[in-house]
């Protein structure tokens, strides 16, 4: 079982030794109080420095995560949570792709969504950016990931949750509109519900599952171990699969550690579990999870 002192394999630590400098020497001819004074180029000592802290997500994935809070001196472990798997065989969903071209809106809840809609649509030889529906998705990575596609979505959410979404679609959604929410199994259906209210007829239809990795038990030991003093999630479903693992003792278990959610999804997530969610990154990148991390830590 991995220890406190591993990451992947082995924990590599972020932390750095500040150098020591000479203080000035005292002359007899211009005494003067002798002073320490910093090396060249020494920064100031960061909040995370030594800090141990869970990255929740595939080595894989993680990899630029990771890197931005080793850079600032945390000691970083990532451990796979979960795993997709697609449902793109299922009659419900290749329903929803041979009527395509009739929805008014496609929204997207997760770019995982966006990725299984492409892989269906390519089985059919049908380009993303040629389909006639307005987008909507939930998060801005799932947008700068539609845009790269050909795509511009129509709707972001705000915040970035279901019902950010459904706020942005209100007025926008006309009476009958023909709405196609691509999500995962067991997601929430608030959004839906809230659409029908606009009077549009929705289909939420899931296209991909998530499983528990096959480390989970590990994982979950580690974290009542002690291991960690930070846990920073970037999805929902990998704080639900993990809060699971933990068992009866789970709620006990997270109220011990500080919890950073990459966006307004998983920290509501977080929240529904009954614990705590410590800082929301401001955005979904690398140094904007590090700086919520580091804003976490210096309020506590």
């Amino acid at each position: 079982m991995p220890t406190a002192r591993t990451r992947g394999a082995d924990w590599r630590s972020g932390s750095t030794t500040a150098g020591r400098s000479t203080g000035s020497n005292l002359h007899a001819r211009a005494p003067r109080t002798a002073r320490r004074r910093p090396e060249m180029g020494a920064a100031k000592r960061s909040s995370l420095a030594d800090r141990k802290v869970l990255v929740a997500r595939a080595p894989s994935k993680a990899r630029a995560w990771v890197e931005a809070l080793e850079a600032r001196g945390a000691v970083v472990a990532s451990r796979e949570i979960f795993m997709l798997e697609s449902m793109l065989g299922e009659a419900r969903v290749q329903r929803s792709i041979d009527l395509i071209d009739t929805w008014d809106w496609i929204l997207l809840t997760s770019q995982q969504g966006l990725r299984f809609l492409v892989r269906g649509l390519q089985a059919r030889s049908v380009q993303l950016a040629g389909l006639r529906g307005k987008f909507g998705v939930v998060g801005p990575q799932t947008a700068t990931a539609l845009e790269v596609l050909g795509k511009t979505p129509a709707a972001v959410a705000e915040p970035s949750n279901a019902m950010g979404l459904a706020a942005v679609l209100e007025g926008k959604v006309a009476d009958g509109d023909q709405i196609l929410i691509v999500r995962p199994e067991h997601g929430r259906s608030d959004l839906a519900e809230r659409l029908e209210e606009f009077g549009a007829e929705v289909s939420s239809v899931p296209y991909y599952r998530n499983r528990p990795a096959g480390n989970l038990a590990a994982v979950a030991a580690e974290l009542s171990e002690g291991a960690f003093e930070v846990a920073v999630f970037g999805a929902p479903s990998s704080f639900s699969r993990l809060f699971a693992a933990c068992g009866d003792r789970a709620t006990d278990r997270f109220k011990r550690i500080v919890l950073v959610a990459i966006g307004g999804t998983t920290a509501e997530a977080i929240r529904d579990h009954g614990c705590e969610v410590a800082a929301v990154a401001s955005e979904p990148t690398p140094a904007g999870i590090a700086d919520a991390v580091e804003a976490a830590l210096a309020r506590r």
